[in-house]
């Protein structure tokens, strides 16, 4: 892609990182020298580096299993040495015990090799122990910088994004609703998976947003807003599940009779989640009130997709007619009860106790 054709914002947010982490690896090299009189303090600039990460917690934890893995590394080449002479057996049984111990500690596989890597590097001068120790130093040091910097310099924000994913599933959900009310096309098994990816995307974008306000300082007045996108996600997850139920119900039953008995529901559901979509985008006055419009005139439908049920005929249809209306019922429950919770984001998580009437 050519550099013009990129927007100047997009251009100064793609610079972030590389410029936080120019920071935290001269910073380091600077006060390792200061502090510690090292001549060439590679270990704590290479652990500011490989420290940083999405959020100022992960990068807390990885710089964690970074020293971890340095003592580990370290203990191991001072305890080999004693047995055996820098050699290719002593350097893969050196490798094979520091990550085999680190993955049973659960480190992850950047943190497991920094086991190997420290203890080649000991291992390789002969396991001075006078070496191990300014190594260790100058990766405590470097691993703290990482985290400073990315606490104090552009901390991550991942929550817009974690909105456009939760409204993304919305809309992947409105999609589906659509289809299934059009009674020109057959519903297709294929399309769940839509759904399943468009879910699976949003939850790992909103749980991101709420692990970066974990220890990070300048963004606790997005507690807000992570909150309003858990509650939103874990009701569009729950839609999401009762939608593809309402493609199993058509796709398996005799959608040419059941399709007309639920198509306005349908509509009116595609309707309310347009509605619910827009108000966890833009909270507005106006938008709740059509959101409520939208959930009352679902409320309609539903019951009076109810009246002609007991004429529907053969047990399986009735079966499946049942199994219809009763995920478009939980559609709309669903969604009222969330939408009472964004009126009071603060309240218990998604899981806990309702927050707000049904």
């Amino acid at each position: 892609m050519r550099v013009n054709a990129v927007p100047l914002r997009e251009l100064a947010v793609r610079a972030i990182a590389p410029t936080k982490a120019a920071i935290a690896a001269g910073l380091s090299w600077w006060l390792a020298v200061l502090s510690f009189g090292s001549h060439q303090p590679y270990f704590a600039s290479l652990a500011a580096i490989l420290s940083l990460q999405v959020t100022v917690y992960e990068t807390l934890a990885f710089g964690a299993q970074r020293i971890l893995g340095v003592v580990l590394g370290i203990a191991l080449s001072l305890a080999l040495v004693h047995f055996l002479k820098a050699s290719a057996v002593a350097v893969a049984v050196l490798v094979f015990l520091g990550m085999s111990v680190s993955s049973l500690l659960g480190f992850r596989a950047r943190a497991a090799s920094q086991v190997g890597v420290s203890g080649l590097l000991v291992l390789a001068l002969g396991g001075k122990p006078e070496y191990a120790a300014a190594r260790l130093m100058e990766t405590v040091l470097g691993a703290l910088v990482g985290v400073l910097v990315q606490a104090l310099l552009w901390p991550p924000d991942p929550t817009p994004s974690a909105l456009q994913a939760v409204a993304a599933l919305g809309r992947a959900i409105e999609g589906e609703l659509s289809h299934l009310a059009s009674d020109r096309e057959p519903a297709k098994p294929g399309r769940v998976l839509v759904l399943v990816r468009q879910a699976s995307e949003a939850q790992a974008a909103v749980t991101l947003a709420r692990q970066s306000l974990r220890l990070n300082p300048l963004r606790r007045g997005r507690a807000k807003d992570a909150r309003r996108l858990e509650i939103a996600f874990a009701a569009l997850e729950r839609v999401a599940i009762e939608v593809r139920g309402m493609g199993r119900s058509l796709r398996d039953g005799e959608r040419s009779a059941l399709q007309p008995l639920v198509q306005m529901s349908l509509e009116a559901a595609r309707a309310a989640v347009r509605a619910f979509v827009r108000e966890v985008e833009r909270p507005s006055r106006a938008g709740s009130g059509e959101l409520r419009q939208a959930l009352a005139r679902l409320r309609q439908r539903n019951e009076e997709a109810l009246r002609p049920l007991p004429d529907v005929g053969r047990a399986a249809r009735l079966r499946e007619a049942g199994a219809l209306l009763s995920d478009l019922c939980r559609l709309e429950q669903d969604v009222k009860k969330a939408a009472a919770a964004l009126a009071a984001p603060l309240g218990p998580r998604p899981g806990g106790p309702e927050a707000g009437p049904a």
